[in-house]
């Protein structure tokens, strides 16, 4: 690669349970450091985090970087693992199709698999590694819902951390935490704002069940759960 080439680091990261984006941040960090030891011209840093690429989801930064390539803004992009930028099929061929009207786009990972999707060989292959990550995840979710099923009839938890509002064990409600939550949808009633929640969880330094400062998406997370019910 030339060294005044043009590159947008891209970061993804499925579930960030905490939004500590702790993460992506990782991920640029290393991308960073890649990029400065090949003395190459960093542009922008694209990040989505907390969505899944497996699912379908829209990722914005993601949009937002074929966009970029496509005007020419950047043409290289850097990835900790490839898995990061695509992971359905349908995302690797569109990648491909904008290459061949852009050949000077070249897209290269820091870890793990580093293919040339500029070479016939290296399509190839990367078309092998997606339809494989697309077959685990598709068996990794039958498995997953056939244990939540199971759990279900048995009228069990799922497992997972602790939810806030519940004692171990996720079956019986935890008492002071359930007067948080009470006053965490009164206040945001009366306010409307999210924020307004957070800032007051801090202010009284309540913490979520995993010991972490809340954010707007743990608030957010708690108050819609459908099995706290408020009265």
């Amino acid at each position: 690669f030339p060294s005044h080439d043009k590159v947008g680091i891209y970061c993804r990261i499925s579930d960030d349970r905490d939004g500590s984006e702790a993460g992506v941040d990782r991920q640029e960090a290393l991308c960073r450091e890649f990029v400065k030891e090949k003395k190459w011209s960093l542009v922008q840093v694209y990040s989505d985090n907390d969505i899944s690429a497996s699912k379908g989801k829209i990722r914005p930064a993601h949009k937002q970087l074929l966009e970029d390539l496509t005007s020419g803004y950047i043409n290289t992009i850097v990835v900790w693992q490839i898995d990061r930028l695509y992971r359905r099929p349908i995302e690797l061929e569109s990648l491909l199709e904008l290459m061949k009207t852009h050949p000077n786009i070249h897209v290269v990972a820091t870890a793990g698999h580093d293919l040339r999707l500029d070479t016939s060989d290296g399509q190839t292959m990367a078309r092998v590694l997606v339809a494989l990550a697309k077959r685990e995840t598709d068996m990794l979710s039958q498995r997953i819902t056939a244990k939540h099923l199971e759990l279900a009839k048995a009228g069990l938890p799922h497992g997972g951390a602790r939810a806030f509002g519940y004692d171990k064990g996720q079956m019986s409600i935890n008492k002071e935490e359930a007067k948080i939550i009470k006053k965490m949808v009164k206040l945001f009633l009366a306010i409307k704002s999210s924020s307004a929640v957070v800032r007051w969880l801090h202010e009284e330094n309540i913490k979520t069940a995993q010991g972490n400062l809340w954010t707007r998406k743990t608030v957010t997370d708690i108050m819609s759960n459908p099995r706290i019910g408020v009265s």
